[in-house]
């Protein structure tokens, strides 16, 4: 999920396994923890775009890192603590900033990007976002330090697994996969129960942490609140669940109405909520691909767009490394086809559908998010370069920073070149149109 859910989250489980003892600091270091899964990302120098992309959301995603990597992160903060190094104005400024930093950039990023779309209220909400995240770490950063009852080995232990594995959990509930069985097994895992940025699950649950910290570290209250906030996200996902397996029933009464025998299909929200959900139906030759709203009329999908798999394409290619990494990343759920001039083969991944039965008037050119190109090279068929992605997941095939500079200039992009994107896209989740 993106990474202020994770920060959020991790800032939470900190404080319900260790807030008690340490106050405010279970929060700053939960934050932390709750964003060291997702720093696989620092070998991405080192790797191709390709194998990053295979390589995130693998080993540090995995079973083995929770229950592992906590005896390295346990110890060392039980040494910090014990040595009475939390006291120091260096630590207590470097842990403030691992997450300041992030939440500034990410604030200013999201400002500009709501300001280049004319959406001045997505832009003070940012503001508030921010400062509301900010004002309490650097509270923590000022404040002189109290006395606190010191964690054990063992304490520090548990709060790490907890937010390690609540961070992995979370990312199993939504459709990109993580490969939790590493390293004996690159099964990608996934629930698709969520989209990678969904306000519904994050907003209220950061708010609700920020009031809690602003409770004192012995009250129960503190402890109520933020517990709330636990339970109130995770009603949220239960929300989710029901979603989607009323979604599986419609694409399933759907298919039997028309008549339609399939080898198997998935579901998967849109972004930015669980409301509206895109289809994908394996059949013999081709894929359908259809859409349907918690808001829709009727508990049916009307329209299924048909796309040939042209899996021929690749014959004898099966075994390339970047064919099976793309087979393996999409889960078999993809659509072959000649560029324009025929000098390559694009690859479009079909787990996020197709976008123009989805927002109105997009042209067919613009229709799938996620597109790799690519051409043979000593034989064997390489992604050369990553045609497209629209309104999908994250750009996880190179680095963070990258990707989030892009956004800005992408949603600038999208309203200048398509006024009623947006507007288009609330309207199909209101189901005002099907």
């Amino acid at each position: 999920m993106d990474s202020l859910s994770q920060i959020v989250l991790g800032a939470a489980v900190g404080e319900a396994v260790l807030g008690k003892k340490i106050g405010n600091r279970a929060m700053a270091i939960g934050a932390v923890a709750g964003t060291i899964p997702d720093l696989d990302v620092i070998a991405n120098p080192f790797l191709t775009p390709m194998q990053a992309m295979d390589f995130h959301r693998g080993i540090s995603h995995s079973v083995l890192f929770s229950v592992a990597a906590p005896l390295l992160f346990g110890g060392i903060t039980y040494f910090f603590f014990k040595k009475d190094i939390h006291k120091k104005n260096g630590y207590r400024l470097t842990i403030g900033a691992l997450p300041l930093i992030p939440i500034l950039f990410l604030g200013i990023i999201a400002i500009y990007s709501a300001i280049g779309i004319s959406s001045y209220w997505g832009a003070g909400i940012s503001l508030f976002i921010m400062l509301a995240l900010s004002i309490p770490i650097i509270r923590y950063i000022r404040k002189t330090p109290r006395e606190i009852e010191y964690p054990s080995y063992m304490n520090w232990y548990w709060f790490f697994f907890w937010c390690f594995a609540t961070h992995i959990l979370l990312d199993v509930f939504t459709t990109y996969g993580t490969q939790v069985f590493m390293p004996f097994s690159n099964m990608r895992a996934t629930f698709s129960f969520i989209s990678v940025v969904d306000p519904l699950y994050t907003l209220p649950f950061l708010l609700i942490l920020l009031i809690a910290s602003f409770m004192r570290r012995q009250s129960r209250a503190r402890r109520i609140t933020n517990w709330a906030g636990i339970i109130i996200s995770s009603l949220y996902l239960l929300f989710a669940v029901f979603n989607k397996t009323a979604t599986n029933q419609v694409v399933k009464d759907s298919l039997k109405e028309k008549g339609l025998t399939y080898e198997r299909y998935m579901t998967s929200p849109t972004l930015f909520n669980t409301f509206l959900w895109s289809s994908t139906i394996e059949m013999d030759s081709s894929y359908l691909i259809g859409n349907y709203s918690k808001y829709d009329p009727e508990k049916r999908i009307k329209n299924f767009i048909e796309i040939p798999k042209n899996h021929h394409l690749l014959a004898g290619h099966e075994e390339d490394e970047h064919v099976e990494i793309l087979s393996r990343f999409s889960n078999g759920y993809y659509h072959l086809r000649y560029n324009q001039d025929s000098t390559a083969v694009e690859w479009i991944d079909l787990r996020w559908g197709a976008l123009d039965n989805i927002v109105k008037d997009l042209p067919k050119e613009e229709r799938f998010p996620m597109v790799y190109q690519l051409e043979k090279q000593n034989g064997q068929f390489v992604v050369v370069q990553q045609a497209e992605q629209r309104m999908g997941e994250e750009d996880e095939t190179s680095d963070i920073l990258g990707a989030l500079t892009r956004l800005p200039n992408f949603l600038m992009e999208m309203h200048e070149e398509y006024p009623n994107l947006f507007s288009s896209y609330w309207d199909r989740i209101m189901g005002r149109w099907q």
